[in-house]
């Protein structure tokens, strides 16, 4: 008896198919647990233990990090409609507990200030000898326009910040 083979079989088997849909599953489910976890780190650890044939079976790492933050969007608070807006008890501090908010003179609808940092960036700030702001930043709500990024220099390290000041 002749075996011909008249088509190469390339297809993932049930097996790595399922190690996917539950990889798949299982990133959705840590992306709304840990929002705070950059993609990269939560598909890296989903990765570990997972064969070769299932890694071969993947999406590209670009179709899992939109995967991810897809699922981090459905948990965060959606864009304000006006500037009489609460800010979420998740964004007053760092992740390790330290003071984010450190200023808000909510109620002043006019000419309200919110201001988004940790005390060290507003100090590397002060210390820093030349600041970079570009007026360019097009992904903030409407009302924000226009929004300034700005950037500095201290040591080492490169800082950036987003000011915002609400536009009437």
């Amino acid at each position: 008896m002749e075996v011909r083979v008249t088509k190469e079989h390339t297809h993932a088997s049930r097996c790595e198919e399922a190690a996917v849909h539950r990889l798949k599953i299982n990133l959705k489910q840590k992306a709304v647990e840990q929002p705070a976890t950059h993609p990269a780190t939560l598909i890296r650890e989903e990765l570990v233990g997972l064969s070769d044939s299932a890694v071969a079976a993947l999406p590209e790492r670009q179709s899992l990090r939109r995967l991810v933050n897809k699922s981090k969007a459905s948990v965060r608070p959606s864009n304000p409609k006006n500037i009489d807006l609460q800010i979420a008890p998740s964004y007053v501090s760092t992740i390790s507990g330290r003071p984010f908010l450190l200023h808000d003179n909510e109620g002043d609808t006019r000419s309200r200030i919110i201001i988004f940092a940790t005390e060290d960036n507003v100090l590397y700030l002060f210390s820093s000898n030349m600041w970079y702001i570009d007026g360019t930043l097009q992904v903030v709500p409407g009302m924000f326009l226009p929004a300034l990024n700005s950037a500095w220099k201290s040591g080492r390290d490169d800082i950036s910040s987003c000011i915002c000041p609400h536009a009437k």
